[in-house]
């Protein structure tokens, strides 16, 4: 799998590490009586230019996908939101570009 996924302690909180264009993060969604949010940290690895094709499902403010760092130790923040088993997928974009050292 060209991504390392790790899972904070909040149990909703997870960090992407891009080794390779990726074309989905997340799969299973819980039942559709339960509303979920998940805050996903993508970060570039050292060599960058690494690319996620989001699920068709995700509905993102004013229908455009949002810019995605490329920069090598890039990371950018998303919050995915649903409440109907992931058939309908709030994401927002809420920090771009952040540098890690």
């Amino acid at each position: 799998f060209p991504v390392t996924i790790a899972q904070a302690k909040s149990g909703s909180t997870f960090v992407a590490t891009l080794t390779e264009n990726v074309t989905q993060l997340f799969r299973v969604w819980p039942s559709a009586t339960v509303a979920c949010r998940i805050v996903l940290y993508v970060k570039q690895d050292g060599v960058g230019n690494r690319t996620v094709t989001w699920d068709p499902h995700v509905m993102w403010q004013g229908g455009e996908i949002p810019p995605q760092s490329t920069e090598p130790n890039a990371m950018d923040v998303y919050v995915f939101e649903t409440f109907d088993s992931g058939q309908t997928i709030i994401g927002n974009l809420v920090g771009l570009n952040y540098k890690l050292p």
